[in-house]
């Protein structure tokens, strides 16, 4: 039995709990709340770079007038989008998270929105059933917050409106659970799969809603677009750099986890719906699991500060036992003593057997700064 998660009591309450959330959801360790109570904050609580994304997002948390749970307007939904515009630098997604219920009326305004292209970014809102169903199965954050309520043992089920953000849909991907069970090489593979699937189902297929959902065992894709079997209608070899990649994506998948992962389509009528459910079933998961030699992570330097923070930031990342080399990306940086402390501390953390690669822009000093490092340990790649 799953326990409803309570909504916070007050908006600081809700505001910090949505920082750890989307700190999760994006995979951005720096991801930062933005200003403090008094300070003009541009219609953003909460500013981070999304991993699946190439600029900044930002997250607006409502209510906080002392009306948490109160039904969400479009007249402020339009306000806070309105405030967003002035965020320096310019955001690519902007959500509002709010502890109002669900409600079609608005995802239709903010899908509205998105098709007419109002605002220089995607707008997106997230109710508390969504954000409670991603705190539910975050071990962190349910000990952090709700102490006293149980974690979910499996990873419940998301829809995935039309309007929805990407951030849903890699949420459910990052949740511990799926990603334990799965394991990050098998994890990788459905997330592109999946993508593209949920993109042909929506463009193509029409569809409102897409629902995914994992058991342990097997993933679900769930859409209630027109009938359609891509095992059987999509063509791999009608690919070019125009159209059909979806086709290449699913072959490529198939390829590779054909013998681990079996896949099946039916359109399921039960209960009035008339939905189009495909399914991956894992078969071998001792050998789906398995770690990628080479674990690639892009680390946003540009909001640490001090020694100490470049050790937090090295103690976050997470290496997999079996990976024989971790390449770090790090971007336009002006703290190069932390960047060569962070470096230093991640360093100190890996076994001997694993190389660190430092991929730079070729403008920095770190080039400069090499031979600091045992070189057999530590490389330093210009890019």
């Amino acid at each position: 039995m799953r326990v409803r998660l309570p909504i916070p009591a007050n908006w600081q309450d809700f505001e910090s709990l949505c920082h750890r959330l989307w700190k999760e959801v994006w995979c951005d360790s720096n991801a930062q709340r933005h200003g403090r109570s008094g300070q003009s904050q541009s219609g953003v609580d909460i500013y981070g770079r999304p991993v699946y994304g190439t600029s900044y997002a930002g997250v607006q948390c409502k209510d906080k007038d002392g009306r948490l749970g109160s039904t969400l307007t479009e007249k402020q939904l339009l306000k806070e989008c309105a405030d967003a515009r002035a965020f320096t630098p310019q955001l690519q997604a902007f959500t509002l998270a709010t502890t109002a219920p669900s409600d079609q009326a608005i995802q239709s305004v903010a899908r509205d929105l998105n098709a007419k292209s109002t605002f220089p970014f995607d707008v997106h809102v997230w109710s508390w059933d969504e954000i409670e169903a991603e705190i539910a199965c975050r071990p962190t954050l349910v000990n952090a917050f709700y102490p006293s309520a149980p974690v979910a043992s499996d990873a419940p089920s998301v829809k995935i409106s039309v309007s929805a953000p990407k951030d849903q849909f890699f949420a459910f991907f990052s949740r511990p659970q799926l990603v334990e069970q799965l394991g990050p090489s098998l994890k990788e593979s459905l997330i592109q799969v999946s993508y593209e699937l949920c993109d042909n189902a929506f463009v193509h297929g029409g569809a409102r809603h897409i629902e995914l959902s994992f058991d342990g065992t097997r993933l679900l894709i769930r859409d209630d677009g027109a009938s359609f079997n891509p095992l059987a209608g999509l063509d791999s070899t009608k690919v070019s750099r125009y159209g059909n990649l979806g086709s290449y994506v699913l072959d490529a998948f198939r390829k590779k986890h054909g013998v681990d992962v079996a896949i099946s389509h039916t359109r399921d009528s039960t209960n009035g719906r008339n939905d189009n459910v495909l399914q991956f079933e894992i078969q071998q998961r001792a050998k789906c699991v398995g770690v990628p030699a080479v674990l690639d992570i892009q680390v946003d330097l540009s909001t640490m500060f001090g020694r100490q923070g470049a050790k937090g930031l090295a103690e976050e990342i997470v290496v997999p036992i079996g990976t024989k080399e971790v390449v770090i990306t790090v971007s336009d940086m002006f703290n190069v003593s932390g960047t060569i402390h962070f470096i230093h501390c991640l360093r100190e953390k890996l076994p001997p057997s694993i190389l660190l690669v430092i991929s730079h822009p070729r403008t920095c000093l770190l080039g400069e700064l090499s031979h600091l490092f045992d070189s057999s340990l530590v490389k330093f790649q210009p890019r």
